[in-house]
């Protein structure tokens, strides 16, 4: 494969298209645009993690076409993001990168306080 061929595919994979989230109940039915390059440190260097993960959010939950929900230099829209309980940001991050967050460690690094809640693991 050339240089070319690695350039387009990798292009081909930029700017993903929102899909539609379900993985919070408790907000009924909305899109999420997954997290991209271009949103690392959005938040600028001297937030605290609560600032960055409100950032996060309003980065990521938009409409079906893409349009942001959220302003994050909106003042109004970032005190509703800072007022969001624990759990339902841990659901937010959970469909966002698609994976299941069930220890302590990993729900603080998302910048929840404490572990979110996890389905029964006894299968």
């Amino acid at each position: 494969m050339n240089k070319a061929d690695i350039k387009a595919r990798i292009a081909a994979t930029a700017h993903p298209k929102p899909r539609l989230c379900k993985d919070v109940p408790e907000w009924g039915d909305f899109y999420i645009r997954p997290a991209v390059v271009g949103d690392i440190d959005d938040a600028g260097p001297e937030v605290d993690q609560r600032t960055r993960v409100a950032t996060g959010v309003a980065n990521s939950v938009c409409d079906e076409n893409g349009e942001l929900v959220f302003d994050r230099k909106n003042a109004d829209d970032m005190t509703v993001l800072l007022g969001l309980p624990n759990s339902l940001i841990a659901k937010l991050s959970r469909a966002i990168d698609g994976s299941t967050v069930n220890t302590t460690e990993k729900a603080q690094e998302l910048g929840n306080d404490s572990p979110p809640e996890t389905a029964s693991s006894s299968t």
